[in-house]
């Protein structure tokens, strides 16, 4: 007998208005494009005061959509403690992970548990994470099934960031970087629902950065995991080598000009390939606070999606 129910759990981590907006079009690409296999939402609302306000929000967002399960998550307003987030370091609202003080900020914290409360909620033999700021283009699992990926791989993730983009404080207070030291990111992150129950394994904040420990775990474990082609890796000129070495699938080559290729008429954000087919489209860092980029965002997203 199975030990979990067939199908896929998503995993969204949501907060403030615009946030509930972004959900929507990624709820709207799920409808869309995953077809063929059952599957439930888990939307987990951080919060800044008001929880039933962010609730409500949401309800009213998210109403005529499909397997939608709203879920309390953390609320960003207050600061830190130390013993909550299992020795950080206490900075306001600045935190320091726990392994190698890489800094990051105490809203990291909230969404790596924001992403723990989702998928402890759900019972689906799969679990997909997704930022709510990104949408799917194409129709995308039964590759995955074809491919054996599931099998093949600990989890597929849309990116890797090298380790030296992050700086790590020493306990003499000097900063460094450690190019090998990356970390996958969770914008789009496929696995078994067993990866993260048979060893206890959570998004977390003790290393790098959100789920940094995900990562850490896969290269002292020496697993193998697929990071999809990525627009984004048009700036590192060192993916293939770096990758290579972590024991990532060797498909993940420098291909210049990958963001010419973009489906979503933005001049930012990142597109991922699973294959050769373009699947994934994340929005990028800091744009939802945009509100120039927002609207064109919103614009070029419904154009797509009613497409």
């Amino acid at each position: 007998m199975d030990r979990y129910k067939y199908g896929i759990d998503f995993v969204i981590v949501t907060v403030g208005e615009r946030g509930a907006k972004y959900t929507e079009w990624c709820v709207r690409s799920i409808e869309k494009y995953v077809k063929n296999v059952d599957y439930n939402v888990y939307i987990v609302a951080n919060y800044q005061k008001d929880w039933e306000k962010e609730r409500d929000i949401l309800k009213d967002t998210l109403d005529h959509y499909k397997n939608i399960n709203l879920v309390k998550g953390y609320s960003e307003e207050y600061t830190l403690e130390p013993s909550a987030a299992g020795g950080h370091e206490n900075t306001g609202r600045r935190i320091y992970s726990k392994l190698d003080n890489a800094p990051m900020s105490y809203g990291c914290y909230c969404h790596a548990k924001g992403m723990e409360l989702g998928i402890k909620s759900g019972d689906g033999k799969y679990v997909c994470i997704l930022d709510n700021d990104s949408i799917f283009l194409n129709e995308w699992f039964p590759i995955i099934l074809e491919k054996e990926y599931d099998e093949k791989y600990f989890f597929i993730s849309n990116r890797y960031d090298p380790g030296n983009l992050f700086e790590i404080k020493t306990d003499q207070g000097d900063w460094y970087t450690d190019p090998m030291g990356g970390v996958c990111r969770p914008q789009f992150l496929f696995t078994k629902r067993e990866n993260f129950e048979d060893n206890n394994l959570y998004p977390n904040t003790e290393y790098r950065d959100t789920a940094g420990n995900l990562t850490l775990f896969v290269q002292e474990n020496k697993k193998n995991i697929y990071v999809l082609v990525n627009s984004y890796q048009d700036h590192y000129e060192w993916q293939q080598e770096v990758t290579r070495d972590l024991m990532f699938n060797d498909q993940l080559l420098r291909r210049p000009h990958l963001k010419e290729k973009h489906l979503i008429d933005v001049p930012w954000g990142e597109q991922a390939w699973l294959d050769d087919i373009p699947f994934h489209f994340h929005h990028a860092k800091g744009t939802m606070r945009d509100k120039k980029r927002f609207e064109k965002w919103e614009t070029e997203v419904e154009k797509y999606l009613n497409g």
